[in-house]
């Protein structure tokens, strides 16, 4: 009876250890493994339990080195319990892929055996370490905002309570911060200035902003910089008053430049004789914005028609339409008005201001080329007949024996004269024009082309390379039909080509002032809106005693935090790109670690409903890039597609190529108008004004991916989804 009473206890103790969370390791008195009760893998990493069954603990070491120290613990407090009969609670760690943390206790069982309870404490361990480096970056974060911030004790004489390392950057040598001092303890020129405005913004109880000048030895503004101050109240019942200070020195600088740029372009105006106008849409009306226009003091499209040549009002109403339709961004066109008797001939330029897509104004220019068109006039009547003498006197004419080889001409002045064969004919070419002339020659002589016409630069002995225009047409063949004969004539267009090269350089200037403008206005915008939103809402949190309200507005602030990061970052990264000093560190690295990384830092940021997505190549796979600039990239499409993808997934990878790497990211989100897709890529581009962003990224992706070698690109379709993609020149190796 008492034996089967025995074996009843044993079993209901064993089911007992099998219902408990923890492994259950049972040693005999003489610390031999009995029994292992719920193994983990967590705590046996692989090692065999039939193996270890029956071997001492001091044994374990030598089955698996990674539990030398391990063992040695456990054996020790194994020990105690069994001399000592008391429960004795410990922890040890074993390194093996990574370390992992366990806690124990040695627990007397039966008359002189001892169980070892163990329980894996590696995810605690690990959330531990995690919010200490999210408490560390957070710090690190606040130290290295764009903006200055301090903090000081209201109830203490306003002495510093926190100042951030960008504080310090601002001011430099020239103002002393201590904490446990206030400003008119460590003196300074405007010591007492800073202490009277922090009394009035308390007086006042709401946020004020003081724009301030800082002046060299000279006298002369060097430095710029705007502060926002304003108090909050703490849970403890002390006030407190915070100093956000920004500096804005390159966008005062910039501004100085725009108003140069604004007199030398008036200047210009003047010099040109030219006037501005622009016409408000609601109106209907022309104005005059700088000189003498037609439009006066204003003149409405009705009254504009009556002065119009009646052979111009169709292409002039045809012009308004297409730039208020959004058509066109821009036109040029000459046009015919009546002033006095006469009409007199403008040349006008037509342009569109938009904002996020939508027509705001439309301004242009007009200037009087009335004596340019007679001239011109003049001109063409000349040229019609120069023409006609020119043909009539054969200038410059050639031909080219196709049995014999050889160049002649009539007129001794044509390099053609001196016999030349074909090949020393090209040597006289340019080498990037060579191949365009003997294409066009080859194909008029096997009959694909009828005639022969190509622009080429040529450099006969003692004459400087020049552009001609070449054309030829076949004027004899033999009897099979093979063009013997050759007739052409050279003309000199070099001016033209001149010309050419003069307009585009003039509008790529123009291109650069209008995005430098738009830049400024695009920034001071970008900027000022997350500050904004800082400010307000740091001092929001402070109204408050409601913790979920906090916690909203301190993710509102964290967002516009992020914001102002990238935006500052985006920035950098965009002056160096202008500057071409956008830097480049290449090594080895492989390539999934980058998803691994995107899985991690976006996977909690993606929406409810939408599932973010790896698909990788089933070996892995080794380059030699910058691992820093493609990460980037690939981030700027992931963050992309989380905000406009809210249901759905969002898939990003890479595939193999002929000679590289194609990285993509594909989501079910909102898609892109067909009309936008060519413009995805040019700087400020945003299709969607709610949507929080700069315009920047894709535009610095654009121009890393081509650093890089490779080739970027999307397709999209309007509420299907959208896919981003780059090609990356490399030697891959697959493991």
């Amino acid at each position: 009876m008492k034996e089967e009473t025995h074996i009843t206890s044993d079993k209901w103790v064993m089911e007992l250890l099998s219902s408990m969370p923890d492994t259950a390791f049972i040693y005999d008195s003489s610390k031999r493994l009995i029994d292992i009760i719920n193994p983990k893998d967590n705590l046996l990493l692989g090692v065999d339990i039939e193996k270890v069954k029956g071997t001492k603990i001091s044994e374990l070491g030598e089955i698996d080195p990674a539990f030398a120290d391990a063992a040695r613990i456990i054996e020790e407090h194994i020990h105690k319990t069994a001399q000592t009969k008391e429960v004795y609670t410990f922890n040890y760690q074993v390194t093996k892929d990574k370390t992992y943390y366990a806690q124990a206790r040695t627990v007397p069982f039966q008359k002189d055996q001892v169980i070892c309870f163990a329980h894996d404490e590696t995810p605690e361990r690990e959330k531990e370490k995690e919010i200490t480096r999210l408490k560390d970056f957070f710090q690190s974060m606040v130290d290295h905002l764009p903006v200055g911030l301090l903090v000081k004790d209201i109830d203490n004489e306003f002495r510093f309570e926190f100042f951030n390392h960008q504080l310090l950057d601002f001011f430099g040598d020239s103002v002393v911060f201590k904490l446990g001092q206030n400003e008119l303890e460590l003196g300074g020129p405007r010591a007492e200035i800073y202490y009277k405005e922090d009394e009035a913004v308390v007086a006042r109880g709401e946020p004020v902003m003081y724009e301030r000048v800082s002046n060299d030895e000279n006298g002369n503004p060097f430095r710029w910089e705007v502060t926002t101050k304003s108090c909050f109240t703490n849970s403890d019942g002390r006030r407190y008053l915070m100093a956000v200070t920004v500096e804005t020195t390159e966008i005062r600088k910039r501004e100085f430049e725009l108003e140069k740029t604004k007199n030398a372009l008036a200047l210009a105006l003047e010099a040109g004789n030219i006037s501005a106008w622009n016409y408000d849409i609601e109106k209907e009306t022309y104005f005059s914005l700088y000189g003498e226009t037609l439009s006066g003091n204003g003149i409405t499209q009705q009254e504009l028609q009556k002065i119009i040549h009646p052979d111009d009002v169709k292409k002039h109403n045809q012009m308004m339409k297409d730039i208020l339709s959004g058509k066109f961004n821009k036109r040029k066109f000459i046009f015919r008005f009546k002033q006095g008797d006469s009409y007199q001939w403008l040349e006008t330029y037509v342009n569109s201001i938009k904002e996020d897509g939508k027509l705001m104004q439309v301004v242009g220019t007009e200037r009087n080329i009335t004596d340019e068109v007679l001239k011109q006039q003049e001109l063409i009547n000349a040229k019609s007949n120069l023409e006609l003498a020119f043909s009539s006197a054969d200038i410059l004419p050639w031909e080219f024996d196709t049995r014999a080889n050889l160049f002649s001409s009539s007129n001794k002045e044509a390099a053609e004269s001196q016999n030349m064969s074909l090949n020393e004919y090209l040597d006289y070419l340019h080498p990037d024009d060579q191949q365009a002339f003997r294409t066009s020659y080859e194909n008029l002589i096997n009959g694909k082309k009828k005639s022969m016409s190509v622009e080429v630069r040529l450099a006969f002995p003692g004459q400087d390379l020049r552009w001609y225009e070449i054309n030829a047409t076949a004027s004899k063949r033999n009897r099979d039909g093979n063009i013997i004969r050759i007739i052409g004539i050279r003309k000199d267009i070099t001016a033209t080509k001149t010309k050419d090269e003069l307009i585009e350089l003039r509008e790529k200037a123009e291109k650069s002032n209008r995005m430098k403008t738009a830049f400024l206005a695009n920034m001071s915008h970008e900027i000022r809106t997350p500050l904004n939103a800082i400010v307000g809402f740091s001092q929001l949190v402070m109204q408050t005693d409601d913790k979920d309200e906090q916690e909203s507005y301190f993710d509102i602030i964290e967002t516009n935090n992020d914001l102002l990061l990238q935006l500052i970052s985006d920035i950098l990264d965009l002056s160096k790109i202008e500057a071409g000093e956008l830097d480049f560190i290449y090594s080895g690295f492989e390539v999934a670690g980058i998803f691994n990384n995107m899985e991690k830092v976006y996977g909690a940021r993606v929406k409810a409903g939408v599932e973010l997505i790896s698909e990788l190549p089933d070996r892995l796979c080794l380059i030699y890039s910058d691992k820093n600039r493609i990460t980037q990239v690939v981030s700027n499409f992931v963050s992309n597609a989380i905000k406009f993808t809210s249901s759905g997934s969002i898939r990003m990878g890479y595939t193999y190529i002929d000679n590289g790497l194609r990285f993509f990211v594909k989501d079910t989100g909102k898609g892109i108008e067909e009309d936008n897709l060519p413009t995805v890529f040019d700087r400020f581009s945003k299709f969607d004004s709610f949507i929080q962003g700069n315009g920047l990224g894709l535009s610095i992706s654009q121009s890393i991916v081509e650093n890089l070698g490779g080739q970027i690109g999307v397709e999209s379709t309007l509420g299907e989804g959208s896919e981003f993609w780059f090609t990356l020149p490399c030697e891959p190796v697959m493991l």
